[in-house]
């Protein structure tokens, strides 16, 4: 009887703690994991760097429209290219569209020559910069009307 109750506290202790297999396989499953919390990591620091940028860009293209646009309307012209830090910036001015040109006639003067009135102008604003992934740009379009 005393050989039995031995034998089952043996049996009892052997019930306590862990193998090593049981840490082994814990560690792989909780590195895997890590590795994983690290991936998303790295990938939500990439997203948001190239957040901010098309932040940036978006608003030097904005600045140099309102400049654009505060201008008179027959000094607006194609410009650029103007460096801004990492940003490259450029406009293109486009007579007449979406709009044609307006012929008018002197109404002093019926039979005299007609007059072309350019009545707006389509600029299209151009930011592109360098970035990890390759080279990136955000454009924006506007009308300008002769007013």
């Amino acid at each position: 009887m005393f050989r039995k109750r031995i034998i089952s506290m043996e049996m009892e202790r052997k019930d306590h703690g862990f193998t090593l297999l049981e840490v082994l396989i814990t560690m792989a499953i909780f590195a895997i994991g890590i590795l994983a919390v690290f991936t998303l990591q790295i990938n939500s620091i990439s997203a948001n760097t190239a957040a901010g940028m098309y932040t940036e860009a978006n608003a030097i293209a904005v600045e140099r429209m309102e400049r654009l646009m505060a201008m008179p309307f027959n000094d607006t012209e194609n410009g650029g290219p103007e460096v801004f830090g990492r940003y490259t910036v450029s406009w293109m001015v486009t007579d007449d569209t979406p709009i044609p040109a307006m012929t008018m006639t002197d109404p002093s003067n019926p039979t005299g020559p007609s007059l072309q009135i350019t009545v707006c102008k389509t600029i299209n604003v151009n930011v592109a910069w360098a970035n990890l992934g390759g080279a990136k740009q955000i454009s924006l379009d506007f009308i300008k009307t002769n007013t």
